[in-house]
């Protein structure tokens, strides 16, 4: 059975001669260590006893005579924390934990820079939110720069290949309805409006009809969400930020925009999913769908945010009400209102709006960071 509320890590315990065991981190164990799969954690340290956290990778040839360890950062402050890789062959990474009271460092060696990473991220992380910090004490860029310097050319590019993952994104300052969303734009007279299908953030939304020729058979079942005149003035363009991000997909189990009425009243029209919301769906049907059925909608579900990744997106808002089911074969992603381009980084930061709490991940509750990941969860 998988522990949501703990992450493991392989990795070992000491200096000199080192002792392979399983890292748990959590909020109920703290820092622990197993050494047998069968047995509880033995707990080293809990979070608002760590003093200051020290990141060092080693240059070495392989031979241990040879080995350096070099230091990356240090600091008094409460979980100061900078994390790095190594040098030719080893490709190990030390963690070096103060704790309060301990008469030395905890030792933590690890494979990879990878697995050294993710262990001062999340021992960051809890010590920030234990410790009542807003701002995180990992120091990223200063000592990064330092390492890379050392480092053979191949080796200067995986860092800063890495570098890149902890770089902030500023928080809707752009306009994203411009020019791309005019090339989709069109004519309300082709459009009619027919039951409410549902509601969002800034509107509601009907079921209709886009007679795409003259000919009044060529009429295309859609879903056009309408913005409310009272939000067109300050929110016509975050409105339209939808269909911009949308334009940029081609994927079957993704809503396909069908295009925009950008004046006043301001539409977005999309592909309609006849059989609308998933969680819905479900709830009708839980007696009659197959688990074949469920594990194929899982599957689908799964190829979408691949692609989405694939897109450098993210789309903070994964929720059975935002998948619409387009038959008894295939659903499809949508709702990108809270959709954010991460252009070559890994994480989106928000630092406004409300979010969907019940849906987020725990690092994007406690920490607003939103990944591919996050989305998977």
């Amino acid at each position: 059975l998988l522990k949501f509320k703990e992450e493991s890590f392989k990795c070992a315990l000491g200096t000199g001669w080192s002792i392979p065991v399983t890292l748990v981190i959590g909020c109920d164990v703290g820092i622990s260590y197993v050494t047998d799969p069968t047995g509880p954690p033995t707990q080293m340290a809990h979070f608002q006893h760590v003093e200051s956290i020290q990141s060092l990778f080693c240059e070495s040839n392989g031979d241990n005579s040879s080995n350096h360890v070099t230091a990356l950062s240090s600091s008094s402050s409460v979980c100061s924390i900078a994390s790095s890789i190594t040098s030719n062959k080893t490709n190990k990474c030390k963690l070096h934990l103060k704790i309060a009271g301990a008469p030395e460092l905890l030792s933590i060696t690890c494979e990879t820079a990878n697995v050294a990473e993710n262990i001062a991220d999340l021992i960051d992380g809890y010590c920030r939110l234990i410790q009542c910090r807003k701002a995180s004490f990992w120091l990223r860029r200063g000592t990064r720069e330092a390492m890379i310097n050392r480092l053979s050319s191949n080796q200067n590019n995986i860092a800063s290949d890495r570098e890149k993952d902890y770089a902030e994104i500023v928080e809707e300052d752009g306009d994203y309805a411009t020019p791309s969303v005019k090339d989709y734009e069109l004519c309300r007279k082709r459009l009619t409006l027919d039951s409410i299908i549902g509601e969002g953030q800034f509107g509601d939304v009907y079921r209709g009809c886009y007679r795409q020729t003259d000919d009044p058979l060529s009429m295309l079942p859609v879903a056009i969400k309408t913005c409310k005149a009272d939000n067109e003035k300050n929110m016509g363009e975050k409105f339209l930020e939808e269909a911009f991000i949308m334009q940029q997909f081609d994927h079957p189990n993704i809503i396909k925009l069908i295009g925009v009425c950008s004046e006043s009243p301001i539409w977005i029209v999309m592909e309609l999913a006849k059989f609308g919301e998933l969680r819905s769906f479900l709830q009708a049907n839980e007696h009659r769908l197959q688990l074949t059925s469920l594990i194929m909608y899982a599957y689908q579900i799964s190829t979408a945010l691949s692609y989405l990744e694939s897109k450098q997106f993210v789309h903070r808002d994964i929720a059975a009400r935002n998948v619409l089911v387009s038959s008894y074969e295939c659903v499809k992603l949508a709702d990108f209102g809270l959709s954010r381009y991460v252009t070559d980084h890994c994480y989106y930061k928000a630092s406004k709006g409300k979010l969907p709490v019940k849906w987020m991940a725990p690092e994007s509750i406690n920490f607003r960071w939103f990944t591919a990941a996050s989305d998977v969860w």
